[in-house]
């Protein structure tokens, strides 16, 4: 025999309530989704400058000028990337290393990677 519909509605003594849902805390990430994310960001721009210094003078898509100072630059925001992803780390942990963890190692990764093609290639003037 199947249940009546009307024993689902509050006003029915079988009427058993469920508790609120709580609430997401955090939403996107809140601080510490933005350093991963400035960490992320950093990790990559090194990178992305050698690449416009090396390969956009050569493909003539910018000026010596222009290619000189991206080669100039990208060494100094590398280390900068060193520190910026031991802060992912950091935040990472306070903030929960299960949620976040995977994206830290990720911008820590990237910059270990970056360091040392800089360093092998002679960028970082070593």
């Amino acid at each position: 025999m199947a249940a009546p519909a009307a024993a689902a509605s509050a006003d029915s003594p079988l009427f058993i309530p469920r508790p609120a849902e709580p609430a997401r805390r955090g939403g996107r990430g809140g601080l510490a989704g933005l350093v991963i994310a400035l960490a992320l960001a950093v990790a990559v721009a090194p990178g992305a400058l050698w690449a416009l210094g090396a390969y956009g003078w050569s493909y003539g898509l910018v000026n010596g000028a222009t290619a000189q100072a991206a080669l100039t630059w990208a060494p100094q925001i590398a280390l900068a990337s060193a520190a910026t992803s031991v802060a992912a780390l950091i935040a990472a942990a306070l903030a929960g290393f299960r949620r976040f963890g995977g994206l830290a190692l990720l911008a820590v990764l990237v910059s270990a990677v970056t360091l040392a093609i800089l360093a092998g290639t002679g960028g970082l003037g070593v």
